[in-house]
């Protein structure tokens, strides 16, 4: 159910859906759903380890939203959990979640430290899926601190392992997060196909947010090209896009601020009217015209569908 509320953009109903689970998994006494005495222990596990899921789901989805604090919170209690009832592979999914919390924070120590023990944690369970989260939470904190070897190390290490396994939508992630550091290192040919791979696999998978934060970057792209009408017009498409459907269409705080500077940039550039009248047609776009025009694709409409093909 994560995946569906994940991929197709429904953070506020996860939120909801699993803000519901809460509440009604409130610590027990040890006695099962019919009030038997049952064995005590087990029962008290279950209902731990079925709360740790729930406040892991609901500390993802406000993430997704960009409360942050609030994320931080629930990952909180969930660690705490984690490690009453001595879970090893949750304790590092709750130490993954916890720490991307505090780096948006600007607490890279800190949030570094929860990602190194998160790794030791899933090395030890050889469960790759919180390896590969933590590579590419590893990834973000560097970009952060402005290493962008190290940045481009953890994340093509979390990409491989991706790879491997099939991880479909993690791949689109890794690949938008490598073409964030060829878009900072200025390799821009690198960083325009790599977020156009993301935003086509994002496509095939009608992974909401996914595009939206793939429109969003090529028109990062566009602007550090000097492509500057294109550029406005897909970073205007990526905000409004985002607010009519009342999903971010980036999470980082990092990635917000280099597309509130790619916007100023190529005002200054345009001028106020030749910004403004790019800006209102960005806005106009459809999410499929908007992915069309960033993938350099012609748009035709067919029973009021807009339908996309290569140039």
């Amino acid at each position: 159910m994560t995946r569906f509320w994940d991929v197709g953009g429904y953070p506020h109903e996860g939120f909801r859906w699993l803000q519901s689970a809460l509440q009604l998994s409130q610590p027990s006494d040890g006695t099962d759903a019919l009030g038997n005495a049952g064995n005590a222990e087990e029962a008290l596990r279950a209902a731990a380890l079925a709360r740790a899921d729930a406040l892991a789901g609901a500390g993802d989805q406000v993430w997704m939203l960009c409360r942050y604090d609030d994320s931080r919170s629930l990952f909180e209690e969930c660690l705490v959990l984690c490690r009453a009832v001595d879970d090893p592979l949750r304790t590092a999914r709750a130490l993954v979640g916890l720490g991307r919390s505090y780096a948006v924070r600007g607490e890279l120590d800190r949030a570094s430290a929860f990602q190194e023990e998160a790794l030791v944690l899933s090395h030890r369970a050889g469960e790759h899926s919180v390896t590969r989260d933590a590579l590419s939470n590893l990834g973000m904190i560097a970009l952060l601190r402005g290493d962008l070897n190290l940045a481009r190390a953890r994340f093509e290490e979390a990409l491989a392992i991706r790879r491997d396994v099939g991880d479909e939508e993690g791949i689109v992630g890794s690949l938008w997060d490598t073409g964030e550091v060829a878009l900072q290192r200025n390799d821009l040919d690198a960083a325009e196909a790599l977020a156009c791979e993301a935003l086509v696999h994002a496509r095939a998978l009608h992974y909401t947010m996914a595009m939206l934060a793939g429109v969003e970057q090529v028109g990062r792209v566009a602007a550090a090209r000097g492509q500057l009408p294109q550029a406005v017009r897909l970073l205007a498409a990526a905000r409004a896009l985002s607010d009519a459907r009342s999903v971010p269409f980036t999470v980082p705080s990092y990635t917000l601020r280099q597309h509130e500077a790619a916007r100023a940039a190529t005002r200054l550039a345009l001028g106020d009217e030749a910004y403004a009248a790019a800006d209102a047609a960005g806005r106009a776009l459809s999410l499929e015209e908007a992915i069309a025009e960033a993938l350099g694709e012609q748009v035709a409409r067919v029973g009021g569908r807009a339908i996309s093909a290569p140039m």
